[in-house]
């Protein structure tokens, strides 16, 4: 559905109250909704990974490994196509800092090893889309 709207011209860049419409996608874990918002350029900011790493996020929407994978998959979408992954948040806080390593072992592990990496990820990359959310290559 949110692909029609987008084909037909929905503005990828809309927002609904004052959120934009990628942060909320990224906030309910909507990994298709995410890939065909950048896919029709919905901007990535340095501080859209954090529509999903908020405290409601953390504390009952991710339930069970499924629903982990969906928001590892949204932060793969947003990294990928130019979101920083070590944005500063509420008070100080990284992504990784709002993941415990015990309750959300991939998601954590992902940020762990984009830490590490983050001089490597080119500035100038991002922004651009790279790659789908299954994989193609643009």
């Amino acid at each position: 559905m949110a692909i029609n709207g987008l084909k037909n011209g929905a503005d990828p860049n809309s927002s609904f109250g004052s959120r934009p419409v990628i942060e909320l996608a990224a906030f309910h874990g909507c990994p298709e909704i995410v890939d065909a918002l950048v896919l029709f350029g919905a901007e990535i900011t340095d501080d859209t990974i954090w529509g999903a790493c908020e405290m409601d996020v953390t504390d009952y929407m991710i339930q069970c490994d499924e629903d982990e994978e969906r928001y590892l998959q949204v932060f793969k979408i947003l990294v990928v196509n130019g979101a920083k992954p070590t944005p500063k948040g509420p008070y100080g806080r990284e992504p990784i800092d709002e993941f415990d390593k015990q309750v959300f072992p991939k998601i954590y592990a992902f940020f762990k090893s984009l830490k590490s990496a983050e001089n490597l990820i080119n500035p100038a990359r991002r922004g651009r889309r790279l790659l789908s959310y299954h994989g193609e290559l643009f």
